[in-house]
This record gives C-alpha cells, sequence and structure tokens, in this order.
C-alpha cells in the first residue's frame, strides 16, 4: 500500500514514487527516514497531493493496472473487452432468430389482414352491384374482379345464389362470398397461413 507523511522535500520540480521512480514536475513528498522527525516546512497541501497520488496509485493497483515507469499497463482490461466481444456474440446468436420470426412475423399477419379486407370489399361491392334492378350475375362478377385486381389479387374463388338474371324478383335475398388461399400471398420463412383460405360473404336484398 501507498502512503505519503510530511518529510522535507526531495525537490521543487519533481517527486519519487514508490519503487524510487522519479516523476518530474511536482512538489512531492517522500517518507522519511526517521518517521519522528517532520519538517516545519513541509506544507501540508503537499502532504495531501502525495496521499491523493498513493491513493490513485492503490485504486489502480486493485482493479489490476501496475505503473511501470510512467507508463500504465492494464493487461486484464484487455481480457474484459475481448469477453465483452464473446458476450455481445453470444446475445446476437439467440435473438437473432428471435427477432427475424418478430419481423418477418408481422408481415405475414400484415397481408392476412389486408387479404381479409380486400375479399369483404370486394364481396360488398359485388352484392351492392347484384342489388341494383336489372343487374346480372355477370355485371356482379366483373364488378367483384375490379376491386381485386385494383388490389393486386389473382388468385380467388365466386360464389353468387341464388343465380341472378335480369328478372330476378325484387326482395330476393342475395348471397356473395369470395374464397382466397393466404398461403399464396406469404413471404418470408414464417408462414401462418400455410395451407389455408380466407372466405368473406355479404348479404343482401335485391331492390
Amino acid at each position: 500500500m501507498c502512503h505519503a507523511t510530511a518529510g522535507p522535500l526531495e525537490s521543487a520540480s519533481e517527486r519519487i514514487l514508490p519503487g524510487g521512480i522519479r516523476e518530474p514536475g511536482w512538489r512531492a513528498a517522500r517518507r522519511p527516514q526517521d518517521a519522528g522527525l517532520i519538517d516545519s516546512h513541509y506544507s501540508s497541501a503537499h502532504v495531501a497531493s502525495a496521499n491523493q497520488f498513493c491513493q490513485r496509485e492503490n485504486t489502480h493497483r486493485a482493479g489490476g493496472v501496475r505503473l511501470e515507469g510512467f507508463v500504465m499497463i492494464n493487461r486484464p482490461n484487455r481480457v474484459r473487452r475481448a469477453c465483452r466481444r464473446g458476450l455481445a456474440a453470444t446475445e446476437t446468436a439467440i435473438m437473432l432468430p428471435l427477432l427475424v420470426i418478430v419481423v418477418f412475423g408481422a408481415i405475414e399477419l400484415a397481408n392476412g389482414i389486408f387479404l381479409q379486407q380486400t375479399l369483404s370489399v370486394a364481396a360488398y361491392e359485388g352484392a351492392r352491384a347484384l342489388c341494383r334492378p336489372g343487374a346480372t350475375r355477370q355485371e356482379g362478377e366483373q364488378r367483384i374482379v375490379e376491386v381485386l385486381l385494383a388490389r393486386e389479387v389473382d388468385d380467388y374463388d365466386i360464389d353468387i345464389s341464388p343465380a341472378i338474371t335480369a328478372t330476378t324478383p325484387r326482395n330476393t335475398e342475395i348471397t356473395v362470398s369470395i374464397t382466397a388461399p393466404a398461403s399464396e400471398y406469404s413471404v418470408g420463412p414464417v408462414r401462418f397461413f400455410q395451407g389455408k383460405a380466407l372466405r368473406r360473404e355479404v348479404r343482401m336484398v335485391r331492390l
């Protein structure tokens, strides 16, 4: 342990560190040979300065840093940095698969919601077109196809019941259902809708 007490000045421009190391540019003290003799010319400020240095030196030694002349060598810190890099690589290897699942899972869910909403709008527009007086099945299907193509949905199945013609009486309940495979619109490694199909149905009364 390093400790400094009052004693005669070694020099006005240098001080002697533990181990006989000379450090220029300081007014410092050295432990006197006779601990009972204290130089009255030695101020308390000098003693405090020397004690602060000793505290720093002891702290460095406790933390694995040692002094060689005027150079501080911190080999254990290099080991700590290497350990931190290894820990970061391990954390990345653990968290990366989870991050991929979350990201592509969110994309998969968004695509499924988009497809379901598209089928709902298309079925509604088709039933609305069929409810007009004198409308035919072809007009209803044409309107459905327009909505689906506008949203880039090209794989679907349309079912309209009953058979609608220009002479279909008023107050006839018309059912329009559209089915589309959800797996066709999946991207990435996460496929929650693999092998599944979405279906939307709308019912209206002919005017």
